[in-house]
């Protein structure tokens, strides 16, 4: 089964929380099967991001304001005069054109399923995250 970019890194860290989990054996091995199968691909996804991010001069920042979220706020530096945040704005939207292909591409197959004991409690978020890869009972 081919998936997205952003499948794979969200599946990665849905991962790293299941790993410091005490899980039965086989239920373990899947998981760091799956996690090294995602590993080259999100690698080559971040290296991307970042040569992109290096590209377009993109400053992200975390805002702390509320608490209970996180927002990005991404700003191009350089001077703020009239004339060149239409350049700005404009490389703004090339860059997230860009992002969003390089997330949304698809990788090589993922081989690994996994198998989820019904004796475990896990977040939603972190059970969609993984939910292509495992096994339905």
């Amino acid at each position: 089964m081919k998936i997205t970019n952003r499948a794979a890194v969200n599946a990665q860290q849905a991962l790293a929380t299941l790993s410091g989990m005490n899980l039965p054996i086989k239920t373990s091995l899947s998981l760091a099967r799956l996690s090294v199968e995602l590993e080259t691909q999100v690698h080559s996804c971040i290296l991307v991001r970042d040569q992109l991010i290096s590209q377009y001069k993109i400053k992200i920042s975390l805002s702390k304001e509320n608490s209970d979220k996180v927002e990005y706020n991404i700003t191009i530096e350089g001077t703020d005069s009239e004339s060149t945040q239409k350049l700005k704005e404009a490389a703004l939207t090339d860059f997230t054109v860009k992002i969003n292909e390089l997330m949304d591409a698809e990788g090589e197959d993922v081989l690994t399923k996994v198998y989820l004991p019904d004796n475990i409690e896990v977040n939603s978020a972190t059970l969609k995250a993984i939910l292509p890869f495992v096994v339905d009972i």
